[in-house]
């Protein structure tokens, strides 16, 4: 009788399922309520990364935005330190990572630390690479183009913009377009200026290699003022005006230089961007002492 009464009742928990009890549930639980030992701990090792991870995420995304709100307001150093914790933190989110070397790159861009923005624009073109995303292997082209602008490394700096303007293309992005002609517009005027000021020469009269490659900024201000007109970007085109009349000031085409300076001056009035139409009036005058 003891043993049929005691068939119709559960066994005691063993060491190993009261063990689990205590760690999974805070208490004991009956055996028909269990699973075996191991697989009771490896769900719960599982709910445990989970819960791990999602928290990893939240605490670097709220870090990566708080350096994002810091650099809207004009802190970059700030920016910087939040966007570096983030990192420290980590995620397994590849486009929020990539996301975040982005405005890295872009808060030591404006730092002026540009061997510290080339190195997390790089990081962002192999991130975006690795996940396929062209729209933002085409961003980070860009900026790696115009960092290496300013580093003076003209050509690999034309390499990653056309890289830019290539992308766009292929993916009908006209914003993305008419940004990377203007930045190929640029590394061309910049590498043009160096290489007047080293050949110590007046504009208009300038060794032929320097005048091509004037010419080749001219031609991409040019296509960025056509694309920026039939997208209606009043702001743009003022820019390229500017930068064409620059270029045409640079070549001794003293007359389509100022022509392109009276549109930069209109467009500028335009919107009341008094620091646009100083630079203007500038340049003009400039223009009228030749």
């Amino acid at each position: 009788m003891l043993a049929s009464a005691m068939e119709g009742q559960p066994l005691a928990l063993s060491l190993a399922e009261k063990a689990v009890c205590k760690v999974v549930y805070g208490a004991p639980r009956p055996r028909p309520l269990l699973l075996p030992v191991g697989l009771e701990l490896w769900l719960y090792v599982q709910k445990m990364r989970n819960l791990q991870r999602k928290r990893m995420e939240a605490s670097c995304l709220e870090l990566a935005l708080e350096g994002e709100r810091l650099c809207k307001a004009g802190d970059f150093k700030a920016g910087v330190a939040f966007f570096e914790a983030a990192v420290q933190v980590g995620t397994e989110d590849l486009k929020t990572l990539s996301a975040i070397y982005s405005q890295l790159g872009n808060a030591y861009f404006y730092l002026k630390e540009y061997a510290r923005a080339l190195q997390f624009h790089k990081h962002d073109l192999l991130l975006a690479r690795t996940i396929g995303d062209r729209m933002g292997e085409a961003k980070a082209s860009g900026n790696l183009g115009n960092t290496l602008k300013v580093l003076g490394r003209f050509d690999e700096a034309i390499v990653c913009c056309q890289r830019h303007l290539d992308i766009a293309q292929e993916q009908g992005d006209k914003v993305g377009e008419a940004r990377a002609l203007y930045n190929i517009g640029n590394v061309y005027h910049a590498k043009g200026k160096q290489l007047s000021w080293n050949a110590a020469q007046d504009p208009g009269h300038l060794p032929p290699d320097v005048r091509e490659t004037l010419h080749r900024a001219s031609e991409f201000y040019e296509r960025n003022l056509s694309l920026v007109k039939e997208l209606g970007d009043r702001a743009a085109q003022g820019r390229a005006y500017g930068n064409l009349g620059n270029t045409h000031y640079l070549l001794g085409n003293f007359t389509e230089a100022t022509t392109f300076h009276k549109e930069r001056l209109a467009i500028a009035k335009e919107f009341g961007d008094k620091a646009a139409e100083r630079r203007a009036y500038t340049s003009h005058a400039l223009l009228w002492t030749l």
